[in-house]
């Protein structure tokens, strides 16, 4: 009988396992956080579900013994802490929440971006792929956000003040995906250096994925064709 981490393991290599990924995180973006900014406690038990699923998958790929700890680690504590802010919230924990929460993020982009990027048949598991790595990196970016404005309380201009830290988090995703996608519709805007810095790194990242994306994949189609053709 096979250990469990060797079924997540066999499960997070095969295509499903980037379906699974896209689903939870436009759950988590497109309804749990705008819920959340609303007032919708509950959401945050969604929330923690959907962050069980990507922990898993994070936990699932660590190729040593000595990684799986370490992302082991990050991923529960950050977890944790997720939950101790809905329990108890504070300006503190809320801070470190975002601390870890990017880090998990950050730690599962690379993850997914290395299956993306590696040789091979181009699938749909890796097309799905491209998009998870691209939510992420929006999601990501929308907590190192929230670090800045947690930091400096004036580092951004909302059309109106968040009333609460999931109305905050709600409105820097909202920011992230405008910036990531380069819609830029002005609302939101960027005040301190480091914030302005920050969106301008996103919005370079979300110009230059989609090219070296494609790229990648033509000269994996490429490479995968006879000589003669």
């Amino acid at each position: 009988m096979k250990p469990i981490h060797q079924h997540l393991r066999e499960f997070w290599w095969q295509d499903r396992s980037m379906v699974v990924l896209l689903v939870g995180l436009v759950v988590v973006i497109f309804i749990i956080y705008p819920m959340g900014g609303l007032g919708h406690t509950y959401a945050w038990l969604l929330q923690g579900c959907i962050s069980v699923i990507l922990i898993a998958g994070v936990v699932a790929v660590a190729r040593t013994r000595v990684t799986a700890w370490l992302v082991a680690g990050v991923a529960v504590a950050g977890l944790a802490s997720r939950w101790l802010v809905f329990l108890r919230p504070s300006p503190e924990r809320v801070l470190t929440d975002a601390v870890l929460f990017a880090l998990v993020l950050g730690v599962l982009a690379a993850v997914v971006l290395v299956q993306v990027f590696r040789a091979g048949p181009i699938t749909a598991g890796r097309i799905v792929g491209a998009v998870v790595f691209y939510l992420l990196l929006g999601l990501m970016w929308a907590n190192v956000y929230t670090i800045v404005v947690l930091v400096r309380s004036g580092a951004f201009q909302f059309p109106e003040a968040p009333r609460s830290a999931n109305e905050l988090v709600a409105q820097l995703i909202y920011f992230s995906f405008v910036t990531l996608t380069t819609t830029g519709y002005g609302d939101v805007l960027p005040l301190h250096p480091l914030a302005r810095t920050l969106a301008n790194l996103e919005a370079l990242v979300g110009q230059l994925y989609p090219a070296i994306l494609i790229a990648r994949l033509v000269s994996l189609e490429l490479m995968r064709r006879p000589p003669d053709q």
